[in-house]
C-alpha cells in the first residue's frame, strides 16, 4: 500500500531523490524477521544507474546475520538515507534531506557480486583502487551483495532558514 508523504510541499521531484540517493554514504536498511518485528540496520551503499547496493558478511562459520536470515526469507527492503542535516537551534528544529527507496533486493552471484564489491571500492576508497580490488578478489566468498532496484524512491528536503540544497 503506498501512503502520500504528510508533507507534500516537501517532497522532492524523482530526480532530485534519486541525486540524493547518490549521495548519501550510509543508510538504513530495514526488514522484517520470520515474527514480523521490524529490524533496521545501518550500513555502507552505492547507488548506481538506479539501484542500491549492499553487502553483509557470508561467513559460514559464525551465525548468520539478522539481515541476511531476513532477506532470504522475505526479499523485500526499506534503505532510508539522510545524506545532509543541520540543526537549527533558534528554531527548534532541523532541516535535513532525506530519501527512502522500497523494493526487493536480489542476491548477486559471480562476476555481478564482483561488479557490486568493486562499487564499494569505487565510492569509499577511489584512491586505493587497486588495493580495494585486491581484497574484493581475496574476500569475495566471505560476502553477500544485495541489489535492490526500488519500485518507489520518496525524497524529502525539509528546511526551517538557512535551507538544505538539493543540487550541489
Amino acid at each position: 500500500m503506498h501512503y502520500p508523504m504528510r508533507r507534500s510541499d516537501e517532497q522532492t521531484d524523482d530526480r532530485t531523490a534519486r541525486e540524493l540517493l547518490e549521495r548519501g554514504r550510509w543508510c538504513v536498511a530495514s526488514t522484517t524477521d520470520e515474527d514480523g518485528m521490524p529490524y533496521g540496520v545501518p550500513l555502507i551503499y552505492v547507488y548506481h544507474d538506479g539501484a542500491v547496493y549492499l553487502h553483509t558478511v557470508k561467513d559460514d562459520s559464525r551465525p548468520v546475520t539478522h539481515l541476511r536470515s531476513n532477506l532470504r526469507r522475505d526479499p523485500r527492503l526499506c534503505v532510508t538515507v539522510v545524506p545532509e542535516e543541520q540543526v537549527v537551534q533558534e528554531k527548534i528544529g532541523m532541516n535535513y534531506a532525506s530519501v527512502i527507496a522500497v523494493g526487493r533486493a536480489e542476491a548477486l552471484e559471480g562476476e555481478k557480486k564482483w561488479a557490486g564489491m568493486a562499487l564499494f571500492v569505487d565510492k569509499y576508497a577511489p584512491d586505493y583502487r587497486a588495493k580495494g580490488l585486491h581484497l574484493v578478489d581475496k574476500l569475495l566468498d566471505r560476502v553477500c551483495v544485495w541489489r535492490l532496484v526500488p519500485d518507489e524512491v520518496t525524497g524529502k528536503i525539509s528546511a526551517l532558514g538557512n535551507a538544505v540544497t538539493p543540487h550541489n
